[in-house]
C-alpha cells in the first residue's frame, strides 16, 4: 500500500529478458536493508517486489500482465521512474491509498502554463472514462494527483512546482522528453531528458537553480529562478533547450520572482531587496519593461521618517568554514563602545533567514531592538539552502547538531569583535528556531547568556512524524540522531536567563514539547520563565496576543541581556 507522495527518483540502468520473464534494474540513491528483499516498490505506480539490491542499485521482476498495463512495456534504459516505498502502520496517508495495481497507460494530448501549475490532458481508452470524477484521485506514474475535469477523449490534472520538481513529470509537447532538476553534480541543475536517455544538462556551475518556471517551446526557452550570485540573492534566468545560452532577465540585484503568463509570453517579477518593500512591474518574454504595477511608494517615503537601521550582508566564521549572515547595527554605532548582540535565528533545514529581501513585520521588532541599542544578528547555518546539496544535506540523520555547533562558533566570533560585549549575546527563534535556542542555552550555555525559545520542538520523539523521519528516519533506526539532539536530554548544562513560550491549541508542535521541557527543568532545579497563551496556535496570534507576546519578549531581554 501506498500514498502516491512521491520523494524518490530513480534510473533504469539495465533492462533484460530470461525466457518469459523480464527483468529491471534501478540505479537510485533511496536507502534499502537486506530486509527489505522481497518488499513491494512502487515504480511509478506499478508495485513491484524486489529480487536483489547492491549498493545504489535495486532488482525487480517484471512480469507480463505488468508490462501490458504500464509504462515499463516501452521503458528504456535512462529513462527516469518515480519510486516509493510501501506505507508503515500509523504513518499519515498525504495523499490517497494506492495499490500500486495499475490500470491502464495513457498519452499526453495538451500542456498549458497557468500561474505556477501545469495543466496536462490526458487521451484515455473509452472502457475507463466511466471511472473518471471530477475533483476524484487518480493516481499516474505513481503520483497521487486530482481530476481538474474530465474531457471528451480523457481527463486534465493541475500539477504543481513540487511535485514537478520530484516526479518525472514535466514532459514537453514534442511527447520525446521532459524537464526535471536534480542535485546530481553537486548543485540544484536543470536537465533535459529524452526517452532514449540522452540528457542535456541546461544549467550549470557552483550555484542553485531555485526553481523551474516553465518553458516556450515556441521558441525553445526555458525560464527559471537562480542563486547564481550567491545564496543571498535571486534572479530570473532564461537560457535554451540546448543549454547553450543563459541570459539573467532581472536586473536589480536583491530577491526577484515571477509569475508567467500563459504561453509565456509575459511576466509580473516581483521585486524586494532587504531594504526596499516590494517593486512589482510587467515585462515581455525578453526581460523589457512594460509598466509598473507597484512600486509602494508611499510606504517606502513612509519609512523614512522612522529613520531605519540598514541591514548589512557579512561572512561569519562557523565551525567548518564562513557562514552567510546579516547585521543591523545601531544608528549612531561607535565602534569604541560594546554592544549585546541579539542572534535571531531559524536554521531549519531547507530554509533560509539571511536573504537580500523584505523581511515585513519582523524587521519591526528587530529595529525596535536595535534603538534599544542591540546589535541584531542573523545566521544561515549547514543544512540551509542554496549553497549545494552537500551543505543542504549535512544535518541529514542529525538534525541540530551542526547547525548548533555553527551557532556556538559564531557566537565566539562575534565576541571576540572589539564593539562586541561578549557577555551579552543572546538567542531567539520560533518553531525550528524555538528549538535551536533551546539548543544553544544548553549545549552553548558557556556562551549564550539569555534565549527565548518561542513554540520549540524539545525532543524529536513528539514531533510530527512527516517531517522528521523525512531527515532523521525513525527513532528505531536512528536513536541517537533523536535523542543527543533533543533539547530536553541537555537541561542539566543550562545557565543563561531562558524564557519559553507556546500557545495551547498549537497544532503544529504540541505544547507537550514545552510542558515536557518545563518539568525536567524544574527536575534538575534548573530556573526559568515561561509564558503560556491559551487556545493559541502555532503563530501566536488574534487581538492583542502578538503585541502582547512581543512586548514580553522586549521586556525579558531588556532585563536580561
Amino acid at each position: 500500500m501506498f500514498n502516491g507522495i512521491i520523494k524518490n527518483t530513480g534510473k533504469i540502468s539495465k533492462i533484460y529478458k530470461k525466457g518469459n520473464n523480464c527483468f529491471i534494474e534501478i540505479f537510485s540513491k533511496m536507502k534499502f536493508t537486506k530486509n527489505e528483499i522481497g518488499s513491494s516498490i512502487s515504480c511509478s505506480g506499478a508495485c513491484l517486489t524486489i529480487e536483489r539490491y547492491n549498493k545504489n542499485h535495486v532488482k525487480f521482476y517484471v512480469s507480463k500482465e505488468t508490462l501490458n498495463k504500464t509504462i515499463l512495456k516501452s521503458s528504456k534504459e535512462g529513462d527516469i521512474i518515480n519510486l516509493e516505498k510501501p506505507l508503515r502502520y500509523g504513518e499519515r496517508i498525504s495523499g490517497h491509498f494506492v495499490q500500486g495495481h495499475v490500470d491502464t497507460t495513457c498519452s499526453v494530448k495538451e500542456i498549458n502554463f497557468v500561474g505556477k501549475s501545469w495543466l496536462i490532458n490526458f487521451k484515455l481508452l473509452k472502457k475507463y472514462k466511466k471511472y473518471l470524477v471530477p475533483k476524484g484521485s487518480i493516481t499516474i506514474n505513481g503520483v497521487s494527483l486530482t481530476i481538474s475535469k474530465t474531457l471528451k477523449y480523457g481527463f486534465q490534472i493541475a500539477i504543481i512546482p513540487q511535485t514537478l520538481r520530484l516526479t518525472n513529470l514535466i514532459f514537453l509537447k514534442d511527447g520525446k522528453s521532459f524537464l526535471r532538476t536534480s542535485e546530481k553534480d553537486g548543485y540544484n541543475h536543470i536537465y533535459k531528458i529524452e526517452f532514449d536517455g540522452k540528457e542535456t544538462q541546461l544549467t550549470k556551475g557552483e550555484f542553485d537553480v531555485v526553481e523551474l518556471k516553465g518553458v516556450n517551446e515556441s521558441t525553445g526557452q526555458v525560464y527559471y529562478i537562480s542563486a547564481e550570485e550567491g545564496a543571498i540573492y535571486k534572479s530570473l534566468y532564461v537560457t535554451d533547450l540546448n543549454g547553450k545560452k543563459s541570459n539573467k532577465l532581472s536586473e536589480l540585484k536583491g530577491d526577484n520572482d515571477a509569475s508567467f503568463s500563459t504561453g509565456m509570453k509575459y511576466y509580473i517579477n516581483y521585486y524586494t531587496n532587504s531594504n526596499r518593500p516590494y517593486l512589482i512591474t510587467l515585462h515581455n518574454a525578453k526581460g523589457k519593461q512594460l509598466k509598473v504595477l507597484k512600486d509602494n511608494e508611499v510606504l517606502r517615503s513612509t519609512l523614512k521618517e522612522y529613520e531605519l537601521a540598514k541591514k548589512e550582508f557579512i561572512k561569519i566564521k562557523g565551525h567548518k568554514g564562513d557562514l552567510n549572515a546579516w547585521i543591523i547595527k545601531p544608528n549612531d554605532f561607535d565602534k569604541t563602545k560594546k554592544y549585546p548582540v541579539y542572534f535571531t535565528i531559524y536554521n531549519g533545514p531547507g530554509h533560509n533567514t539571511v536573504s537580500d529581501s523584505w523581511d515585513g513585520s519582523n524587521m519591526m521588532y528587530h529595529q525596535l531592538l536595535v534603538q534599544n541599542g542591540y546589535i541584531v544578528i542573523s545566521v544561515d547555518t549547514r543544512g540551509t539552502m542554496y549553497r549545494g546539496a552537500e551543505f543542504k544535506k549535512s544535518t541529514y540523520l542529525q538534525l541540530g547538531k551542526l547547525e548548533t555547533e555553527d551557532m556556538i562558533a559564531c557566537a565566539k566570533t562575534v565576541g571576540e569583535w572589539d564593539y562586541v560585549n561578549k557577555e551579552r549575546i543572546g538567542v531567539q527563534g520560533w518553531s525550528y528556531g524555538g528549538y535551536m535556542t533551546s539548543l544553544c542555552m544548553t549545549k552553548g550555555a558557556d556562551v549564550f547568556k539569555m534565549g527565548i525559545a518561542v513554540a520549540p520542538v524539545t525532543n524529536w520523539r513528539w514531533y510530527d512524524n512527516i517531517y522528521t523521519e523525512r531527515f532523521m528516519r525513525t527513532p528505531q533506526e536512528n536513536p541517537d540522531g533523536y535523542d543527543d539532539n533533543s533539547p530536553i536530554n541537555h537541561v542539566k548544562k543550562m545557565k543563561g536567563k531562558f524564557l519559553i513560550v507556546h500557545g495551547t491549541g498549537d497544532d503544529n508542535v504540541h505544547v507537550q514539547n514545552t510542558f515536557e521541557m518545563t518539568e525536567a527543568l524544574v527536575a534538575n532545579n534548573v530556573d526559568f520563565d515561561m509564558a503560556i497563551y491559551t487556545n493559541k496556535n502555532h503563530g501566536i496570534y488574534g487581538g492583542y496576543t502578538r503585541l502582547h507576546l512581543f512586548n514580553k519578549m522586549l521586556k525579558f531581554t531588556l532585563d536580561n541581556l
